[in-house]
């Protein structure tokens, strides 16, 4: 009696789908991170932004406050770092770390160790931070230990991801983000305020949530925030004194074009990398023309801000309702500001698990967030090496374009779905309280 042979990958769940999605992002990250760390070495691709922030400890400890955000200065202590053989040299962009000097305070600790060990002991930090959190605030809310398969979906995300392959920053800002949350549900709206103080590590998050916390008149949480900002600017006026600010704020002014420093390195903020309007303008000024570039833009910054807004003109009970309104304004923000990169985006991991867990976030948008930016990313690069061997030309920037664009639209797919769902809630909530009457 023949049996027939059973072919791969056939009758497969979808939870098996989801196993075979993560071994294949894993190995995607994998084999990405090796080949960066083992071609370039630690500190140029990988890790490029701690560059920026260890530098900044050094010149802290140093020279003082005042001059971590001197570009010659950063130079000086940055072009060391960049090895001189595979073609890197001191021409590569300079990295700058340009926050309130209440935040440089810890790298002053990890500038003590040399560079590459303080990048692999900030990623430990960060990575046990990372995963410490997302169980305390899970169980928090739902009394219950946060599942594996859902830390595992959350963790090879793609924003996390470049969060831990640049040594960013992103994973304090997640914290105050479900800080944020987490208190307002539990009904202490000062204690959550002073946890959106956090979140000035990048300003740029705030734009719309202030205004969307005036139109809620929650004047505690404003209260809070209000002490908490107070606080981390008068720390960094001490730190840094006024001129010291004023530098940091010539700095970000200066991100709007390229700046150049004497040696004649490049300072810039990689628009062309952004999950953002801004981003699309600078593309579509190039295949198009700059004026219909920035039309679309501003159209799509006013249109995504007001959408963003839009969430939070009715009053908003501690519920799954200000989860979803937090998750709308966050993902309006990250496609309407002027700086904003994929990593920025992890800031929404503990509120999409949260909504996931309530069986308010449908899984097929947890699965967009997993998998879209890798999937979108990995294709790009397949792509690109073929053009090379087949054509032998080599087409600049299409891994980035990729990454820019599946992040802007994911955040307006995520604002998009706030919006309906939200609207949903409330006209069932409205259906309900007609029957009732």
């Amino acid at each position: 009696m023949s049996t027939r042979r059973r072919l791969p990958f056939q009758n497969l769940d979808a939870h098996a789908w989801q196993n075979l999605g993560m071994m294949a992002v894993f190995a995607f990250y994998l084999a990405f991170t090796g080949w960066e760390l083992f071609y370039r070495g630690p500190l140029v691709s990988l890790g490029i932004d701690y560059r920026a922030y260890w530098s900044a400890g050094r010149i802290a400890n140093t020279l003082g406050y005042a001059k971590v955000n001197d570009l010659e200065a950063l130079d000086r202590v940055q072009t060391p770092l960049i090895p001189k053989s595979q073609g890197f040299t001191e021409t590569l962009p300079l990295n700058t770390a340009a926050y309130l000097p209440a935040f440089i305070l810890p790298f002053q600790a990890l500038a003590l160790l040399p560079p590459a060990w303080s990048f692999l002991t900030w990623t430990i930090i960060n990575l046990a931070a990372l995963i410490l959190y997302l169980c305390f605030f899970h169980r928090s809310l739902t009394s219950t230990p946060l599942p594996k398969r859902l830390m595992l979906m959350a963790l090879l995300a793609f924003p996390i991801f470049w969060n831990f392959f640049y040594g960013q920053v992103n994973v304090w800002l997640m914290i105050c983000a479900g800080e944020f949350l987490r208190c307002s549900l539990q009904e202490r709206p000062f204690r959550a305020g002073l946890w959106l103080g956090g979140l000035w590590l990048k300003p740029t998050i705030l734009i719309l949530l202030g205004p969307a916390l005036v139109m809620q008149r929650a004047w505690k949480t404003l209260a809070g925030f209000i002490l908490a900002s107070s606080f981390i600017l008068l720390v960094s006026i001490k730190l840094a004194g006024l001129p010291g600010i004023v530098d940091m704020l010539t700095l970000w002014l200066g991100f709007t074009k390229n700046l150049v420093t004497d040696s004649g390195k490049i300072v810039t903020s990689a628009p062309e990398y952004m999950t953002n309007w801004r981003m699309l303008a600078l593309y579509l000024g190039n295949l198009v023309h700059p004026a219909f570039g920035w039309s679309v833009a501003v159209l799509g910054m006013f249109l995504t801000a007001l959408g963003g807004l839009y969430l939070w003109r009715r009053r908003l009970s501690p519920s799954l309702d200000l989860a979803i309104a937090l998750v709308g304004i966050f993902a309006a923000t990250f496609a309407t500001t002027w700086h904003s990169h994929v990593y920025t985006m992890m800031v929404l991991t503990p509120l999409l698990i949260h909504l996931y867990q309530q069986k308010a976030l449908p899984e097929v948008t947890l699965n967009l967030w997993t998998f879209a930016p890798a999937g979108t990313t990995f294709l790009a690069i397949i792509f690109t090496l073929i053009i090379r061997l087949v054509f032998d030309t080599f087409i600049d920037g299409i891994g980035v374009w990729s990454i820019g664009m599946t992040g802007l639209g994911l955040n307006l797919y995520l604002l998009v779905w706030a919006i309906q769902t939200l609207r949903q809630r409330r006209s069932i909530s409205v259906s309900e309280f007609e029957f009732l009457q």
